[in-house]
């Protein structure tokens, strides 16, 4: 069994990130975009080099 993700599910929407005025337009025009949590810890633990990949992270934005 893995270890339990650091973020829950939902957390990105809640995070600090989007209080600071980011935009959707700001996320999409990135080509490369990785999430952290607060503690470092790749968000949602997923291991991809692109976040923008994730369906999960996309759902969430």
């Amino acid at each position: 069994m893995g270890a339990q993700s650091s973020s829950p599910h939902g957390a990105l929407a809640g995070s600090i990130w989007n209080t600071r005025a980011w935009t959707l337009q700001e996320y999409i025009a990135a080509r490369v975009i990785r999430f952290y949590a607060e503690d470092w810890i790749v968000y949602r633990d997923l291991n991809l080099p692109n976040h923008k990949e994730s369906p999960e992270v996309i759902s969430e934005m």
